[in-house]
């Protein structure tokens, strides 16, 4: 039996747990005073494989193409990515001048080391209740600073993010390695999932 301290202290660990789900994960991006970039490509390193701004190509067609070219590695996954990215765009409340709530499921470990750098929160993603309600928030001022890929990559995060935590993931670390990886230049089967078998993901080839 469980002693009353270490009842104690799992209610309290399962409380936690709770709030964090209840009141959001989301996404980071690093904000420096003349760029964003998405925390998962920050800490990949990933160069920008789709070149050009916002206004110039559309984000949510890079992100069409990255889950096209999943289909290498996993058709079963690409499908399913792909099916969603249809649908989340329609989920997503984009809120100006507003400073969103640090979800604290980035664990991440570095950032820019310049003074005037942070890693910020830029999307929410949170438990709908109420007719209506989305799903997402996301900050508009940071999103309109992102260029079309780190748009694109936010989007994505968000959906491999969905899928992980149905497999109990609920931190993001382990989503945005996989997002850095499917936004590289090359992706192959043998590395992908050699990947999620590093990360200890449920996952199989199809």
């Amino acid at each position: 039996m469980l002693s009353k301290c270490s009842l104690a202290l799992l209610l309290i660990l399962i409380g936690i747990e709770s709030w964090a789900n209840r009141i959001g994960n989301g996404g980071n991006v690093t904000v420096c005073a003349d760029a964003v970039s998405l925390l998962d490509f920050y800490e990949s390193k990933t160069p920008p494989k789709y070149k050009g701004d916002a206004g110039s190509i559309e984000y949510k067609l890079i992100a069409k193409d990255v889950f096209k070219r999943m289909a290498r590695v996993s058709k079963k996954l690409s499908n399913q990515y792909s099916e969603r990215l249809d649908s989340v765009q329609d989920e997503i409340d984009f809120l100006d001048n507003v400073a969103l709530t640090n979800a604290e499921d980035s664990l991440h470990v570095f950032k820019p080391a310049d003074k005037d750098c942070d890693v910020k929160q830029i999307a929410i993603r949170k438990e709908v209740s109420l007719p209506g309600e989305k799903r997402f928030v996301f900050d508009k001022k940071l999103w309109d600073r992102l260029d079309a890929q780190n748009q694109a990559g936010l989007l994505v995060h968000e959906i491999v993010y969905e899928h992980f935590n149905k497999l109990g993931e609920v931190t993001s670390p382990k989503v945005r390695k996989v997002v850095g990886y499917l936004f590289q230049d090359e992706i192959n089967a043998k590395d992908f999932w050699n990947l999620i078998k590093s990360l200890k993901l449920p996952l199989y080839p199809d």
